[in-house]
């Protein structure tokens, strides 16, 4: 969670990348095992950031940083050591999904 939520979400509001961000994470795999291998598991985080309506500056170096922000995040926050070195990861969360006035950044569970 941010320091400042309010901040946060004023950011977003008004077309600014969060410095802070907050977010949402979800590990459907601690009830029910069938969303990761054995002894492994899935987690799912949600980054809310500026639609593409309000921010259409997003670049590569804006996408990575803004990446390595979270993954910072999630390392210290939930004491998640090494999350970065998880071999899917950079995978599948360096790709980006651009719609109208939306952007997402995805991650594919292991089933």
């Amino acid at each position: 969670m941010a320091d400042d939520f309010e901040r946060n979400v004023n950011e977003i509001d008004h077309g600014i990348i969060p410095k802070d961000p907050s977010f949402y994470v979800y590990n459907p795999s601690s009830i029910d095992k069938t969303f990761a291998p054995h002894g492994e598991s899935s987690i799912y985080v949600l980054v809310p950031v500026p639609n593409l309506k309000s921010y259409d500056k997003w670049s590569n170096s804006i996408i990575t940083n803004f990446y390595n922000l979270i993954i910072d995040k999630l390392e210290k926050e939930l004491n998640l050591k090494d999350f970065k070195k998880v071999s899917f990861l950079k995978k599948y969360l360096h790709q980006i999904i651009l719609e109208k006035n939306t952007i997402v950044f995805l991650v594919q569970p292991l089933v």
